[in-house]
């Protein structure tokens, strides 16, 4: 078995999955997302930066995000940067949380789940 597939018979011992979405081509060619509606996955290093990492503080208004999983558009789209506005999204539940965030992520650093 391969990473791509998937053993449906150990399903039952997470509390959920998710099928991610090879987003490379998608993320590169962000013109064709930029006001589309995404559920997204933020890497952990984007929620919790090592110490040195200055992202937000240079791009951010040092205001990092807090959720791993948002309910969000792209808004705009420079180069390996993207700019998202979103919410929280609570993926268990599938429901978006009330946390609003806006600000700019590297490309590599977010997995689309799903487009709505």
């Amino acid at each position: 078995m391969n990473d791509n597939e998937i053993n449906f018979k150990d399903i039952d011992k997470f509390d959920h999955f998710v099928l991610k979405k090879d987003m490379n081509s998608d993320i590169n060619n962000s013109t064709s997302l930029i006001n589309k509606t995404l559920i997204i996955e933020l890497a952990s290093y984007i929620i919790n930066p090592p110490a040195n990492f200055d992202l937000h503080k240079n791009w951010n208004h040092n205001i990092k995000p807090t959720d791993r999983f948002m309910l969000c558009e792209v808004i705009q789209d420079i180069g390996k940067m993207v700019k998202i506005r979103g919410v929280g999204y609570d993926i268990n539940f599938d429901t978006p949380l009330e946390q609003l965030w806006e600000g700019w992520v590297p490309k590599k650093s977010i997995t689309i789940i799903k487009e709505i």
